[in-house]
């Protein structure tokens, strides 16, 4: 089965397409990398739990005031 040529105008959909992906991802990235820094040098205690209650994150502040270990701390019921 022979495939059809693609127009100009397709080839330049799917770079349009493909570079409004690739930035959408690359600002992703940025913002969790914002995010992570921010939390990891709040002097607050921050803490994330899942639906369940299960601890899945604590920043350096939590563990610090707390005196517990981040393996102390993971995966305890909050």
């Amino acid at each position: 089965m022979k495939r059809q040529a693609k127009t100009k105008d397709q080839h330049f959909n799917y770079l349009e397409e493909s570079s409004r992906s690739l930035r959408k991802h690359i600002d992703n990235d940025y913002e969790q990398r914002q995010h992570s820094t921010l939390f990891e040098n709040s002097p607050n205690i921050i803490v994330e739990v899942d639906k369940d209650g299960t601890i899945i994150f604590v920043n350096s502040a939590g563990l610090n005031i707390s005196g517990y270990s981040l393996d102390e701390v993971l995966a305890s019921q909050f």
